[in-house]
């Protein structure tokens, strides 16, 4: 069952001045970011994610937005324009993670039917089926970042994913995640998918043991 709610995302600003507010209307069901209520509040703490004064936002906040805009996408069947207008548009302050978000964002949806082949490929059919949503999309963004993001290390998609899948998802959806990139990771550098250049090249294998907090 859908419930009809109105999002105000509400942005701190690094100078503390006044909050600016934008307002979403979907039919969305409950979930980690829109809770079964008729009007919610979602507040993003754009100022912690700041670094001293070098005002750059972190990737962590950045794929967390990419998170938000692609479930809203997913449920809303709004235009990507519109999302990316409402839910990430005020990264535009900050134009290296705005080209980021819009990019990566844009990438899953281009690629979305090679995206989930790939997840297939390492799940059964009916656990394909039965995949939470955020868990989906959790795995999409970051073997669009394996695939199409050169400069991001394999090891460091893997690690944002898992812990955004912790924050956001089910109890164990962090282990799932984990274990289904590393996975796929393997098959993509055996075709030889994988080409890394500059920053990307750091740190190119992945740590298989998985750390529980």
């Amino acid at each position: 069952m859908a419930y009809e709610v109105e999002l105000s995302y509400i942005f701190l600003e690094v100078n503390d001045s006044l909050p600016s507010t934008a307002s979403l209307n979907l039919q969305l069901p409950p979930s980690p970011f829109f809770p079964k209520l008729e009007t919610c509040n979602v507040f993003i703490p754009l100022i912690s994610s700041f670094a001293g004064n070098a005002m750059s936002l972190r990737r962590r906040v950045v794929r967390e937005r990419v998170l938000q805009a692609l479930y809203a996408y997913e449920l809303s069947h709004e235009p990507i324009q519109f999302i990316i207008d409402n839910i990430v548009a005020d990264l535009e302050k900050q134009p290296e993670s705005f080209a980021f978000a819009k990019q990566l964002i844009l990438k899953v949806i281009e690629c979305n039917k090679e995206l989930d082949d790939l997840i297939r490929q390492r799940i059964e059919h009916w656990e394909f089926n039965r995949l939470a949503i955020i868990d989906r999309i959790v795995l999409q963004m970051s073997i669009c970042e394996l695939l199409y993001f050169d400069d991001i290390p394999p090891k460091v998609t893997i690690n944002e994913a898992i812990e955004i899948a912790r924050d956001f998802s089910t109890e164990k959806s962090d282990k799932f995640v984990n274990g289904a990139l590393d996975s796929i990771l393997d098959d993509l550098k055996k075709d030889g998918r994988i080409k890394k250049s500059g920053r990307g090249l750091v740190n190119t294998g992945v740590n298989k043991q998985f750390k529980q907090r």
